[in-house]
């Protein structure tokens, strides 16, 4: 595939992806209108971590965004009206559990009904798990249909019960869908490569509004939706495929491997205590972190980390053979929940107990006096960082046309997404489109066609500066909370470092190219927890940072078609 063929499918995805942002962006917040009239609220209880009534009806507007720009974007073909079915089936099913509450034999004759309906109209089964275990291929003959729909069922179960925290499932599926679109594009499949884009431009305009504190809840409908759709797309790129690739089972089970290892585990205690193993309780991996003194956000910060390291092995083991895979992943799940064991054993908590203090140095000290002129000094900072992020626009030559569509790109997507009437509750929102800005910019400023040289020693000595400023401010303050990543930050990072670590390397582009991305990864890092220590929850810095990260970023987009 050539450079302009590139440029064809990348143009293709963007419109697939904003299609589906736009849509979920703004269908959302009407769900949560629709779930309060008609009572289909989550009410608090001793198994939940809120406290207070929130609406649960996101689902359905996840579910309307995803049927919507299949219909308008995707071509109709066997893999449309199965994928289109099922989910309308499952979304369903999720309403009714929503609404009234129905039994586990109802919801999983639901779940059965809309995977058969996937399997017979496309006629996709899992036919064979590779040489999973070493003596050789494992091959499911007569058993495909059956070992399909428990595999896909157990799946969409799965996530259904990981969903527990504010954007907990949503973000796993997020993850999922980052890894399985560059596979996707290996093996050409550009169906299931449109459905991953789709999904994930719905589920990040969701996440807007269910980023911890959420305002409402995407409920079964949503869970169950997004399940069958990892689900679909996953037992869809293992199928025999000779024009591309082929994408092994235990690869794509990496990817989705976290909330199937939790469900196992929780049912399987329950039984040994003699429990029923579909009662509630808190047992799952996000209680477990809960108990253990994490914070609500950090606890789904540390799973969806988690989950991109699992996935970033599954990556770069993706043409080792399959029993390698298989021993090192449980390896992997062995190490984990021994080592999580043994913290509950001895009763460590991660809680905060002491209050901070500044830190005892000599207040004659040179240090001493550093430290505290900036740690007392965060009124000009944040004008300073601003101006010197926008200044190199005006010293740099034109970006190229396909860099002028990259800023048109990420200004809209910053400018639909950013809590412009927000309080402080949205900071964590803020923040993590403030990095979103600044990567961006980053890149807009290294890739620059001219390549000046002095750019690099610029942004470095910005991000050194920056990461000593932070230093001396936790040094002073000793408080470093504010720097530290949520769940949607965490998550904006990994797309970014999953530009140069996936997509360089399969795209093959040139080292150059991959090494310039890098950078931009790791000198956007200090510059971000610059900006969170400057800023803080202060609403009206966030905003005006934002603001003129975008004026930059459109500013270099505008000059590129001059």
């Amino acid at each position: 595939m050539n450079a302009p063929d590139y440029l064809i499918v990348f143009c293709s995805l963007g419109l697939y992806f904003y299609t589906a942002l736009l849509l979920s962006l703004v269908l959302t917040p009407l769900s949560s209108k629709i779930a309060r009239i008609i009572g289909i609220l989550d009410l608090p209880d001793a198994r939940k971590v809120h406290i207070n009534t929130v609406p649960r009806m996101g689902g359905l507007a996840m579910a309307f965004s995803v049927l919507l720009s299949l219909v308008l974007l995707i071509k109709s073909t066997p893999f449309f009206w199965a994928f289109g079915t099922g989910a309308v089936v499952i979304v369903n099913v999720g309403l009714m559990d929503d609404k009234i509450s129905i039994s586990p034999f109802m919801k999983f004759a639901g779940e059965i009904t809309a995977v058969l309906i996937f399997i017979l109209i496309c006629g996709i089964k899992l036919t064979h798990f590779g040489n999973l275990f070493g003596p050789g291929d494992i091959r499911t003959g007569p058993l495909a249909m059956a070992i399909t729909i428990f595999a896909m069922v157990g799946f969409i179960n799965s996530l259904n019960l990981s969903d527990g925290l504010d954007g907990l499932a949503a973000g796993i599926s997020v993850i999922a869908c980052i890894f399985f679109m560059p596979l996707a594009f290996i093996s050409r499949q550009w169906e299931v490569l449109g459905v991953s884009v789709i999904l994930l431009g719905v589920i990040l305009g969701f996440l807007r509004y269910n980023t911890y504190p959420a305002k409402l809840f995407m409920g079964d409908s949503g869970s169950l939706l997004l399940g069958f759709s990892l689900a679909c797309i996953a037992v869809a790129m293992v199928q025999e495929n000779p024009a591309g690739q082929q994408i092994q089972p235990i690869t794509l089970f990496w990817f989705l491997s976290l909330p199937v290892a939790d469900t196992l585990y929780v049912m399987v205690k329950r039984l040994l205590d003699g429990k029923s193993p579909v009662r509630p309780d808190k047992t799952h991996l996000h209680h477990r972190l809960l108990a253990l003194g994490f914070t609500h956000s950090m606890t789904v910060t540390i799973i969806y980390g988690a989950l991109f390291g699992l996935g970033m092995i599954g990556w770069w083991l993706k043409d080792r053979q399959e029993w390698v895979q298989f021993y090192l992943l449980f390896a992997v799940y062995l190490v984990f929940y021994t080592g999580l064991f043994l913290l509950e054993k001895k009763a460590v908590s991660f809680a905060r107990k002491t209050p901070a203090t500044r830190t005892r140095v000599s207040k004659r000290s040179f240090r001493f006096k550093l430290i505290r002129w900036i740690g007392k000094n965060d009124q000009y900072p944040p004008y300073i960082l601003a101006l010197s992020l926008v200044l190199p626009v005006f010293f740099l030559p034109p970006v190229t046309k396909p860099f002028g569509l990259f800023s048109a790109a990420v200004a809209i997507f910053v400018l639909t997404l950013y809590p412009w009437n927000g309080g402080k509750n949205d900071t964590g929102m803020a923040h993590s489109l403030i990095f979103l800005s600044l990567f961006s910019l980053l890149l807009l400023y290294i890739f620059n066609p001219n390549h000046p040289l002095w750019i690099h020693y610029y942004l470095t000595c910005l991000s050194i500066l920056s990461l000593f400023w932070v230093i001396c401010r936790v040094a002073y303050n000793r408080r470093y909370k504010v720097i530290l990543p949520t769940s949607f930050e965490l998550l904006l990072i990994v797309i970014s470092w999953c530009i140069p670590l996936l997509w360089g390397r399969m795209l093959e582009l040139d080292p150059n190219i991959q090494q310039n991305l890098v950078i931009a990864c790791v000198l956007s890092i200090p510059i971000l927890a610059g900006a969170k220590m400057m800023l803080r929850r202060q609403v009206r810095r966030n905003t005006k940072l934002i603001a003129c990260l975008q004026v930059a970023i459109v500013l270099l987009g505008v000059r590129a078609f001059w």
